[in-house]
């Protein structure tokens, strides 16, 4: 199953740890983020990464392009939005004649701590079109926006929060494609939009994670993980022993 990391926004938040590189390309000890996190997804399983590219695209390609000889890599194609930016969802449109008929969708600012594998089995046994990992929270780490009782997704939100939201999105979602065209007749939107038509509609399979997910999306974040690696002495296996 491939798997589209939507590595396309401007990192704003991140203008305080350099002004001019993409986010993907931000220093963290020997290596870029990028190089932790398509390593990091090559030990989750994932063989086949699609990159869903805007600001700074062509640079992170060509850095990315001296790495595919490595075998810790997984294999990376490219996708760029062209001369504006499309959103998340529109993004993922225009990357869908790269994918195969289920994929996986991710962001490029996380390191996600979750077993995959059985994530998929789990999409492929609900038989439903859209499974989304929630992780209980309770507002510990971000705020929670999922409503989730008795074993199915009630709401979901990036804006409108009640008491019941006890749980977070966790970054990584698995998508039928041919369900997603159904939805996706603008160019440019956000795929939290498709998130909750799936949700309203029924037709979404929760994956329950049990720990929190890394993520360097902004100053504080990137300066945790960058701690977290120096722990482990910038070795990915011995951080999966950590966090798996």
């Amino acid at each position: 199953m491939q798997c589209l990391v939507l590595a396309g926004g401007l990192g704003t938040r991140m203008r305080s740890i350099s002004s001019t590189l993409p986010k993907a390309l931000l220093p963290m000890g020997p290596q870029t983020f990028i190089d932790w996190q398509l390593q990091w997804l090559k030990i989750l399983g994932i063989n086949h990464v699609v990159m869903a590219l805007g600001h700074g695209g062509e640079e992170i390609r060509d850095h990315l392009e001296t790495k595919q000889t490595s075998s810790t890599y997984p294999q990376v194609n490219y996708s760029f939005d062209g001369p504006s930016l499309l959103g998340t969802g529109g993004a993922i449109k225009n990357a869908l004649y790269l994918l195969s008929p289920d994929f996986v969708v991710t962001y490029g600012d996380t390191i996600l701590a979750l077993d995959f594998k059985k994530m998929t089995e789990s999409h492929l046994k609900s038989k439903k079109d859209f499974t989304l990992a929630i992780l209980r929270n309770r507002d510990h780490g971000d705020k929670s926006n999922v409503e989730f009782a008795d074993g199915k997704i009630i709401d979901y939100s990036k804006t409108k929060i009640t008491p019941r939201m006890e749980f977070i999105d966790y970054g990584i979602s698995i998508v039928n494609k041919s369900y997603f065209k159904k939805f996706a007749t603008n160019e440019k939107f956000d795929y939290a939009d498709f998130m909750t038509e799936a949700i309203r509609t029924h037709n979404t399979n929760p994956f329950v994670v049990e720990k929190m997910f890394q993520e360097i999306g902004s100053p504080e974040g990137y300066k945790t993980f960058e701690v977290e690696l120096k722990r482990v002495d910038y070795d990915l296996k011995r951080l999966a022993k950590n966090l798996l």
